[in-house]
Formats: structure tokens, sequence, C-alpha cells
């Protein structure tokens, strides 16, 4: 799985700094727009990203701007075409009705591999995770289980 990290020279950056200041660079990354999952990776051995939310949340210390902080590399976010969204609700209500076991050539199974496969698409162009699943009908906790796949 390609999992995306921080810039190098953050990272260096970072591995100079005193543990105190280290925590508010963390912060001023994670507000800036950086996962906790990215910053976590970018450590070895990798932070796990439920420590880094409870060290960041209970901290105090806040870092001024004298480093710039890199902005994370996401596609501009676009919304979703309208034309989609019937397409989206239509392959969503067939592949709820997908079970494992079911033929390959069944309309629930090509609906479920259709479903995937649009939405990963949608998602690659910059449309928001929760705009996908709201045109779906299902929950955004369901669509992030689908493009996570």
């Amino acid at each position: 799985m390609n999992q995306k990290t921080l810039p190098q020279e953050e990272i260096t950056y970072l591995s100079s700094l005193s543990p105190s200041l280290r925590l508010a660079r963390l912060r001023a990354l994670w507000v800036a727009g950086w996962s906790l999952s990215e910053i976590g990776n970018s450590f070895k051995p990798s932070i796990h990203k439920a420590t880094l939310h409870y060290q960041l949340s209970h901290s105090s210390i806040y870092l001024d701007a004298s480093h710039p902080v890199p902005n994370p590399p996401r596609p501009p976010a676009t919304s979703l075409p309208s034309e989609i969204a019937p397409e989206l609700r239509r392959l969503s209500a067939l592949a709820q009705r997908y079970r494992s076991k079911m033929d390959q050539n069944s309309p629930q199974s090509k609906a479920n591999i259709q479903l995937t496969l649009l939405a990963k698409q949608l998602r690659s162009q910059g449309v928001p995770t929760a705009e996908i699943a709201n045109a779906a009908g299902v929950t955004y906790r369901a669509m992030a289980k689908r493009l996570a796949k």
C-alpha cells in the first residue's frame, strides 16, 4: 500500500527540534491539513495515529510561523458532476443487496464492482468522500470503507 508521508526536509527539521517544539510543529502540520496517519508514517518506527491524536489534543504549546508548514499533497476539491449522482444511487441500491457468495455475473455483483470503481475514480479527481456518500445514499463510513479496498 502506498502510504503518504511528510517531505524529507520536514522530517529532518522535526528531528532537530526539542520534544515540546516538535509537538507544537506536529500540531501545526495537523492544523494545516496533514492527516495523523501521514504524520505518524513519517517516523521510524511509525507512530500510531491514536497516540498522535492524544498527544496533540492535550498539548497547549503553539509554534510561531518562522518555519513555513508544507501543504499536504491533495488534489483540489471538486464537486460531484450532477449527471453522475443518479448512477451512483442506482448502483448503490443494487450493491447493497450484494453478498460475497453471489455469482460474479449477477447484477448485484456487477453493480458492487462498478460502484467501487466509480467512487475511486471520483475520489481521485478530488470529489470529497462525503459528497460521494451522500449521492450514493450511504453513510460516510460505508463509502470510506469501500474506497479503502
